[in-house]
């Protein structure tokens, strides 16, 4: 059996049977690499429904473990909502102390103007760092937004790490 999404067919295995999918998810049928495999499970298999959470991949242009930064503003969430940033190594898992940082324990500090900066290798005076080696990837969580379109929107512009 295959359900459809817009103009396009799913496989059955890419799509639960009785579950509908979006066209806002954005969501294209595709070869899954292992890289892709193992970063999304590092996510969480299946996840929440976008209207719960949303996760934002972070893949930065240069992985090789140098200085990268990412600015963004707080996403739209609602009462109770909050965000982190997870890392992992090229392997799809955690081997640093510092690979985490999350706004429910107020470790994520904000700028003056209530957007974040999050630095990731750029040394124990850098707000908000992240420690990460060669190959990494990051996710980045929202959990509680104010709407399922909203949240979708807000992700689009969220940009990627960078030197």
């Amino acid at each position: 059996m295959k359900q459809t999404c817009s103009n396009w067919t799913l496989p059955k295995q890419w799509a639960p049977d009785g579950k509908t999918l979006k066209p806002e998810q954005h969501l294209e049928p595709r070869k899954v690499e292992q890289f892709h495999a193992l970063g999304l499970t590092s996510m969480g298999f299946g996840g929440l429904p976008s209207e719960h959470a949303y996760y934002k991949v972070l893949l930065a242009q240069d992985r090789s473990g140098e200085c990268q930064t990412m600015n963004f503003d707080a996403p739209p969430l609602g009462k109770n909502g909050f965000f982190s940033i997870t890392t992992y190594g090229a392997d799809a898992y955690v081997h640093t102390e510092k690979f985490a940082l999350s706004s429910r324990k107020d470790e994520l500090k904000a700028n003056k103007d209530g957007s974040y900066t999050v630095n990731f290798n750029c040394g124990e005076q850098a707000i908000n760092n992240i420690d990460v080696e060669k190959g990494w990837t990051g996710i980045l969580r929202m959990y509680k937004p104010n709407s399922d379109q909203q949240i979708v929107n807000y992700a689009k512009d969220v940009e990627q790490p960078h030197g």
